[in-house]
């Protein structure tokens, strides 16, 4: 160090007596040995006592590496200091304990995927349940409506023969005063024939007449009779028609106020337990 100090300092000497700003004298000879001294008790003796001393500490950076799970390490395949990159392993870990974790869990998770199926089956089971209730719905209105037209048919067939029946009692009482009258005149004929006033022939045109009114009466009080049975028979079938709608109408209520309510509500909470 101090022989290129002193180098620097004779160039510099060099080049100003070259300039012309100091001349060669003895001092100016003798000058680069001055140098040298003063650079050696100015400069480098102080640096002999001063210079620091004792131990030198190297650092380097160093990365610490911790696994996320606790274990016992069965293999280091690395070695320290060794250059690593991504996707190197750089221990392992006892797999036994975390493999039997692992299948456990792959199980629960078949399991819950298994139950996932059944559960989406059961809520399409209720779905299918509530379109069967709903097309239940729509046959018992129809047959609401059908038992409603029976109903009206067999009250026209009542009123019908209500008045069938109505005009055969008045057909029956018209005939009956004809034939009370008949038979009147038939008992005055005899009369009139048993006294000598009347003749046989005008009795026996008054017995034809009154005998065709006594059939006439007879096959009115038959046609009364058939006329009641029908009434009869009408009656029981409007009640009959009158019973089956009263039936299929609450069997419609059952359905529009039970049974579909309760297929939507299972419906409903199946679909949630197969979202869940």
């Amino acid at each position: 160090m101090i022989v290129f100090l002193t180098l620097i300092y004779v160039a510099i000497l060099a080049v100003l007596l070259k300039v012309g700003v100091i001349k060669l004298t003895l001092f100016w000879k003798l000058s680069p040995l001055l140098w040298m001294v003063l650079l050696f008790v100015v400069l480098f003796m102080p640096m002999q006592w001063g210079a620091p001393g004792g131990p030198v500490n190297v650092y380097q950076y160093v990365v610490e590496i911790v696994p996320d799970v606790n274990g016992t390490v069965t293999e280091v395949p690395i070695q320290p200091l060794e250059t690593v990159e991504q996707g190197d392993v750089l221990f392992r870990i006892e797999q036994d304990l975390y493999q039997s974790r692992v299948n456990q869990l792959t199980a629960q998770l078949a399991a819950r995927v298994q139950n996932v199926e059944v559960l989406k089956a059961a809520a399409d089971s209720a779905d299918a349940n509530v379109k069967k209730v709903e097309d239940e719905i729509k046959i018992k209105k129809a047959d609401v409506e059908v038992a409603a037209s029976n109903v009206q048919v067999a009250e026209s067939a009542v009123t019908q023969a209500e008045i069938t029946v109505d005009r055969s009692k008045q057909n029956v009482a018209d005939i009956q005063v004809q034939v009370d009258a008949a038979e009147r005149e038939l008992t005055r004929q005899r009369e009139l024939l048993a006294q000598g006033a009347g003749s046989q022939s005008a009795l026996d045109k008054v017995q034809i007449q009154y005998t065709s009114l006594d059939n006439s009466l007879n096959s009115a009080n038959s046609d009364l009779r058939a006329a009641t049975e029908s009434l009869v028979s009408a009656k029981s079938n409007l009640d009959a028609a009158r019973g089956t709608k009263r039936s299929t109408e609450l069997a419609l209520q059952m359905n529009v106020e039970a049974d579909l309510p309760k297929a939507q509500s299972d419906a409903r909470q199946a679909h949630l337990e197969a979202e869940s």
